[in-house]
């Protein structure tokens, strides 16, 4: 494959960025000073996100995407990461931890980054709801690599309420509350906000 991007449809109408000379398929990421997609495994490395550089190294067209119209942030006057992940991805798992590391040892001070769960089919839609179940549970923190394994390295996929149920009272959260959070309207309405984050971003 050539190296740089290319861009493809998959699930929805709407174009996607995908990096195509290295592993890293579905992770996207965007600036909001210059509201461009980007290929994260290109644009958040340590040796490449230098405050001010980034940017003056990649060329449009061939290691990003410019997104027209431009799309506002919730940033508050710093530059925004948004991350477009799923659980079930497995380039996703594999580069977690990196991400993780560069989050907590060398993302500048004036970076914010937003996780954005994809939306685009049911089972994808259902870990989303599993994303945001676990952030207004406040269990986030702890779980949230801990749902990547269970998926990618225990080989359970979490495709059903019942055994998203099991796995979240495994780990300390009471029945009642994960029954009064799977459904609640708050739920319903960052499942709607994420599903039109990824739409303004062709994702």
């Amino acid at each position: 494959a050539q190296a740089g991007l290319e861009l493809v449809r998959e699930h929805e109408p709407g174009p996607r960025v995908r990096a195509v000379d290295h592993q890293i398929l579905d992770h996207d990421v965007r600036t909001r000073d210059d509201r461009e997609l980007l290929p994260l495994g290109e644009m958040v490395g340590p040796e490449r996100f230098a405050a001010g550089s980034a940017l003056a190294q990649l060329a449009p067209g061939k290691d990003f995407a410019v997104l027209n119209p431009a799309q506002p942030t919730d940033g508050g006057g710093k530059v925004e990461v948004a991350e477009v992940f799923w659980y079930g991805c497995p380039h996703c798992f594999a580069i977690e931890p990196k991400f993780a590391a560069w989050q907590k040892n060398t993302m500048p001070k004036n970076v914010q980054v937003v996780l954005v769960p994809a939306t685009w089919h049911d089972l994808v839609k259902l870990h989303a709801r599993v994303y945001y179940t676990a952030e207004l549970l406040k269990k986030l923190p702890q779980l949230h690599e801990e749902i990547f394994r269970e998926i990618n390295v225990r080989g359970n996929h979490l495709e059903t309420p019942e055994k998203i149920e099991k796995f979240f009272t495994s780990h300390g959260v009471a029945k009642q509350d994960f029954d009064k959070i799977w459904n609640s309207f708050g739920i319903e309405s960052k499942l709607r906000r994420a599903d039109e984050l990824a739409r303004s971003y062709k994702v």
